[in-house]
């Protein structure tokens, strides 16, 4: 019996659904029916009537395909998630591709735990005079409706079938997409390397366990809050200062690396990258990287580096002023032949010199104290001092020399004895490597409209092959063929020039060919 009264609610509740159904297909206003992930699962006939297309030609086709783009679907979709009921107006596209102004009404559907699982869309088309209906013809139209029903239910009911099928389908991709997120959460919460993410609204959307420990900062204090909320938190304020700067946003359209100390015992490398998808930015990814181990090798390295070389410094001085003193005779007279060889040998203790002295240079840049002596000062005053110094060198090698300069620049405020080690270096090597009647130009040039001022020498020198141009301005380098001319140098000229230009501000590049000669160039800021 009671298997009968359970059997009869099922009918009355299935005749109620097919009811209510049919009710739906055959309103007068234009009507579908969209699933959570957006794709449209029915449309009525009055959908199909007033813009040309079928119900097989919809179903499980994305909304946005049937709107303008500039219709703004995805807002619209936000808001039918959040509000739960939207009304909008938007340029909707028939199938032959017509454009016609619609005005649109969502409401959402929620199961009973509340769980957002699609809405009705009614789109209406906008008429100077808006059709309107009467509850009586609207009664009518029911009825002439229903008697068309049981013709089409067995079309109907396939149609559902398919529609259920796509949506099992939908489902099962809600399902794999679900998984993946949770294998690339559970990749960030185990990264070795901190990790945070920035929205476009430079709101921190996520952090890792790494990141945490790094701040000592809990997820649930930091993720949703703004750039301007986690610069008043203090142990995340030293990051916030470096991504964002006085503008209190993060840069999120670049790309930088940058050095953090939160302390004595503990240094990251700060690294930003924009997060893109399908061509469009939705964030940015920030990387802290431990760098603490290595800044502690390179800062002994440095430390014995800086120790030998002021060591080693004291006794050659004392070597080379007592060979001094034996060529000028003050020791005794020398004959010709001893006299050479002492010179030989005074050569070489200066090169010595040199090397020291430029090892000592490298440790004063890295140690971040090497710029300490500004000077306003003529740059074209400085460039034509070195020029002088240079000049007979250029003529007893018969190479051909050119100075180009503007007639009016501003002076420039700079550490006028590194500037002249810089253009030291460039003169150095644009005599050395340029050979019997080549030729070398100099330019200084007044970029008025970055304000600052642009250096270039150029030589029709040995050049620097294409595979070795990306380490010219590192520690020790020396190109290939620079080392079968079997020139003398340390190859630190050029990572000395850069620091000193970059610690003015300014920036260094070249362009070389092989065989053909190398262009060095660096500006320095004029204000």
């Amino acid at each position: 019996m009671e298997d009968s009264k359970e059997k009869n609610s099922w009918q009355e509740a299935g005749a109620s659904e097919g009811y209510l159904y049919d009710f739906w297909k055959f309103l007068p206003l234009p009507l579908c029916y969209v699933n959570s992930l957006h794709f449209i699962l029915d449309i009525n006939e009055k959908l199909e009537q007033v813009f040309g297309y079928t119900q097989v030609e919809m179903a499980g086709e994305d909304i946005e395909k049937f709107f303008q783009e500039n219709s703004s679907m995805e807002e619209l979709k936000k808001e039918i998630v959040q509000k739960g009921s939207v009304k909008k107006e938007a340029i909707f596209l028939t199938k032959d591709k017509k454009e016609i102004l619609v005005s649109l009404s969502a409401i959402a559907r929620r199961d009973r735990q509340n769980y957002f699982n699609g809405y009705f869309l009614v789109i209406d088309r906008i008429h100077k005079n808006e059709e309107a209906y009467s509850p009586l013809e609207l009664k009518e139209q029911i009825k002439e409706k229903t008697k068309e029903l049981e013709t089409k239910l067995t079309e109907l009911r396939n149609s559902r079938l398919a529609l259920l099928n796509m949506l099992e389908d939908a489902e099962e991709s809600k399902k794999q997409v679900e998984e993946e997120k949770e294998r690339t959460l559970s990749i960030v919460a185990n990264f070795v390397d901190g990790l945070i993410n920035f929205d476009m609204e430079n709101k921190m959307v996520l952090i890792n366990s790494e990141a945490e420990k790094i701040f000592s900062v809990k997820n649930q204090e930091v993720t949703g809050k703004s750039i301007a909320e986690l610069a008043k938190i203090p142990n995340i304020k030293s990051l916030i200062e470096i991504l964002s700067g006085p503008s209190k946003h993060v840069k999120i359209d670049e790309i930088f690396k940058k050095e953090l100390k939160i302390s004595e015992k503990l240094i990251l490398e700060v690294s930003t990258i924009p997060i893109v998808k399908e061509g469009k930015q939705t964030g940015t990814l920030v990387i802290l990287h431990d760098v603490t181990r290595g800044k502690l090798i390179e800062k002994m390295k440095t430390e014995f580096v800086s120790i030998s070389a002021h060591q080693l410094r004291t006794p050659l001085s004392a070597i080379k002023w007592t060979i001094k003193m034996l060529i000028d005779g003050d020791l005794g007279e020398v004959n010709k032949g001893q006299e050479e060889f002492l010179e030989k040998i005074y050569v070489s203790n200066e090169r010595m010199i040199a090397l020291i002295n430029d090892l000592l240079d490298v440790t004063r840049i890295e140690e971040g104290r090497y710029i300490y002596d500004l000077t306003q000062v003529s740059f074209i005053d400085l460039v034509q001092k070195m020029i002088d110094l240079y000049k007979n060198e250029f003529e007893k090698k018969e190479i051909k020399f050119g100075f180009k300069k503007p007639r009016a620049v501003p002076k420039l405020t700079v550490d006028v004895e590194k500037i002249n080690l810089v253009l030291q270096n460039l003169f150095d090597n644009a005599l050395k490597y340029t050979k019997k009647d080549g030729e070398v130009s100099v330019a200084i040039e007044h970029d008025k409209k970055k304000n600052e001022m642009v250096f270039s020498i150029k030589d029709t020198g040995i050049g620097i092959a294409k595979d070795q141009q990306d380490r010219i301005y590192t520690r020790f380098f020396r190109s290939g063929n620079a080392l079968r001319m079997e020139t003398e140098g340390s190859g630190l000229g050029l990572y000395i020039a850069k620091n000193i230009i970059e610690a003015h501000h300014g920036k260094v590049w070249f362009e070389s060919e092989e065989g053909k000669g190398s262009t060095f160039n660096f500006s320095l800021p004029a204000k």
